[in-house]
């Protein structure tokens, strides 16, 4: 009930838990449903009401009093009454040293004190927190300028300004020295101050701003800085779509066989690639083997080369452009994947000698890469056609043992039950394969400590309906990695039937699992970590279409984590995330009636009207589930291109054939996760 109304908070909801508070007066049970009301009042910006119910909750709410404190003193600071929250947050960290609230409440005492044009004190008590965020400051700012000294108020402004770009308190504080005669009074601002503001909008790929404030910039730029000034206004005007001012900044960069000279060639090779401009692409490479054969902004430009021909399907000068990476760059971040792309194209070109000895090079050169399940694979399936079963078998070994539940790993498992036993033989390249890293035993333990303080808090707040809150409790107290804490967080996620929530907290803490033994984890992580939420739905619309239900969760994993509000940026609704215009016209086929798109969001439709989709996808590619899956990722004709560019022995070859990487890993990811879910739950 209290849960029900911090999330809808209707007035139906507040009604309940007040009653219920109101039957339970002067007990625990009772002060945590006068919190719930409280705190939802507060959410709703209720100040005046939630300081009622929440002074109701504080003598008897126990271990959560830091939390009625602090909710009640901000909110008589939402409600212009800061004297009053004064007493509230005074003294808060000594009062409660071990609250996660502790800088907050620092801040808003701050405010408070600013509120009662107490400025010096508020000066003192920000500059001896260490809050060094873009709210404290702008705090800090406001405070000298009402307290009398608005230079040093526009010194701290200014900082907001340049420091927190993309912060809401940059545009305050924007605002605010207009408004200060003192701030015109200033020092222009330094080329650093003027640069950090550039790269905090650049990072943020807020392009537009970029560019103005890098525009900006040119004039006073130091001559040693101006090539990357240029370099990155040119990259933001190429993401605005302006490829003539880009070229225009690109042309103030000297070509003197510098990075910066190297860098620019890269960014002209990029705009030749977007504008298919392939004979300027060529002439750019040439120039930059000549004038900067080592650097890394060739390397840049030939993986670009490399990509563009990969998609038009020249598979040959592809090649040609990826094993120029390898043997230029051979220890670079790139290498390792060029020479995977080289391996695969050969191999597709059926030149089996040359793509053999790639296989034997990808082990044996890079053997942390992510592209080693795919080499052992494949040099398996080479040594199976050799009918060298011995060998084959020792390759499809590795797979199953170091790589476990990845997509080559099961894959690998299917060769090894159909293929003739054989004695394996020793291979010396995957010996220097690196094992799996050990989690420590003690990490693994579900069950938390009965006397933990932010447990038991996070137990009072679960109770009380605050879920938010108690996610943070816990959180305060643990540390990255697998734990009880993130172990209770996935529960109480999942409890609140917000799936998608406990999947990213588990996701999060425990990194490798897909190599692992089920018995290298607790049951409740790999639940966790591979959940069956609307399981009813999932399996009957599943089976009523002729699905595998493990299949279609897995689909739904990967497209949504189980989030049924999920809305994409291509305006895709829902679990199984499907357009508008698809649910309409399969809402049509169903006979459901009073369609419309928001019916997307309730879990057992989209589950209905998906699993009918993806049948019509996989009749459509005569049964084979991995079309169907790289069709609902890429579109039914790219697949049909993809299908219709060679010949495949095997569904496996079409899948690693397949030149979108988001596409290709997608159908590795929900075959492979389709056959996790089957071995979690213990079905055949």
């Amino acid at each position: 009930m209290a849960r029900q109304l911090i999330e809808f908070r209707t007035p139906p909801a507040y009604a309940g838990v007040e009653n219920y508070a109101s039957r339970h007066a002067g007990t625990e049970p009772g002060a945590l449903a006068w919190f719930a009301v409280g705190y939802a009042h507060y959410l709703d910006g209720q100040y005046p009401a939630a300081i009622t119910a929440l002074e109701k909750a504080q003598p008897y709410i126990g271990e959560l009093k830091d939390y009625t404190s602090f909710f009640i003193g901000n909110s008589y600071l939402a409600s212009n009454n800061p004297e009053a929250s004064l007493t509230y947050l005074r003294d808060f960290g000594t009062r409660f040293p071990d609250s996660v609230y502790s800088s907050d409440a620092t801040l808003a005492y701050a405010k408070a004190l600013v509120g009662t044009k107490r400025w010096t004190e508020a000066i003192q008590v920000l500059n001896r927190s260490g809050n060094g965020s873009a709210e404290a400051t702008y705090v800090l700012g406001k405070a000298y300028v009402q307290g009398g000294q608005p230079r040093t108020g526009a010194e701290v402004l200014r900082k907001v300004y340049y420091n927190y770009p993309t912060s809401s308190q940059a545009d305050l504080a924007e605002a605010d020295l207009k408004k200060i005669p003192e701030a015109d009074t200033l020092p222009p601002p330094t080329y650093s101050e003027r640069q950090h503001r550039a790269d905090g909008l650049y990072k943020a790929r807020r392009w537009s701003p970029a560019a103005d404030e890098l525009k900006a910039m040119l004039a006073t730029t130091p001559p040693g800085q101006q090539p990357q000034v240029n370099i990155q206004l040119a990259n933001a005007l190429m993401k605005l779509g302006d490829n003539k001012q880009a070229r225009e900044a690109l042309d103030r960069i000297a070509d003197d066989g510098s990075e910066g000279s190297a860098e620019k060639w890269y960014q002209s090779a990029e705009i030749a690639r977007n504008t298919g401009n392939e004979a300027e692409l060529s002439t750019i490479l040439q120039h930059m083997r000549a004038t900067t054969p080592h650097s890394l902004w060739l390397e840049s430009a030939l993986f670009t080369a490399g990509n563009m021909y990969l998609l038009q399907q020249n598979y040959d000068k592809a090649i040609d452009y990826y094993k120029e990476i390898h043997d230029r760059f051979p220890n670079s971040s790139k290498a390792s994947y060029a020479h995977w792309k080289c391996a695969w194209l050969t191999y597709r070109q059926n030149r089996p000698d040359e793509a053999r000895n790639y296989f034997d090079q990808q082990i044996e050169f890079y053997p942390s890469s992510s592209e080693v399940p795919n080499a052992i694979y494949w040099r398996g399936r080479m040594a199976e056609d050799d009918k060298d079963y011995g060998l084959a078998r020792s390759y499809y070994l590795k797979l199953t043992d170091r790589y476990r539940n990845y997509y080559y790993g099961v894959a690998a498992r299917k060769r090894l039950a159909s293929m003739p036993d054989a004695q394996p033989v020793p291979v010396a390249s995957l010996q220097r394969i690196p094992g799996l890293n050990k989690i420590e035993p003690e990490s693994l333990e579900t069950a938390p400590p009965a006397d933990d303080l932010h447990y038991n808090r996070s137990r009072l707040l679960e109770n009380a309906g605050a879920l938010d809150l108690a996610v943070r409790e816990l959180q305060g107290g643990s540390s990255n990695g697998p734990s009880w804490e993130m172990v209770q967080v996935a529960r109480m996620y999942t409890d609140a039937g917000e799936y998608y929530r406990a999947l990213q907290a588990l996701k999060k803490a425990i990194s490798g699992y897909f190599s692992m033994e089920m018995t290298a984890l607790p049951q409740p992580y790999w639940e966790g970590l591979f959940p069956r939420p609307y399981w009813d739905a999932l399996r009957r619309y599943s089976e009523e279409n002729g699905l595998d239900p493990y299949l279609v969760a897995s689909l739904i994993r990967q497209e949504s984590e189980f989030n049924p509000g999920a809305v994409s940026r291509a305006n895709a609704y829902g679990l199984m995330q499907l357009l508008p215009g698809t649910g309409k016209s399969t809402a049509k086929q169903v006979g459901l009636k009073n369609y419309q798109t928001s019916s997307l969001l309730e879990p057992s439709v989209n589950i209905e009207l998906g699993t009918k989709y993806f049948r019509e996808m996989v009749d459509h590619f005569g049964g084979q589930i991995e079309y169907a899956l790289a069709a609902y990722n890429a579109g039914s004709n790219r697949v049909e291109s993809w299908k219709s560019s060679g010949t495949y022995r095997d569904i496996e070859e079409f899948v690693e054939s397949i030149p979108f990487t988001e596409t290709r890993e997608y159908v590795q990811a929900i075959v492979r996760n389709a056959e996790v879910y089957k071995r979690v739950y213990k079905t055949p």
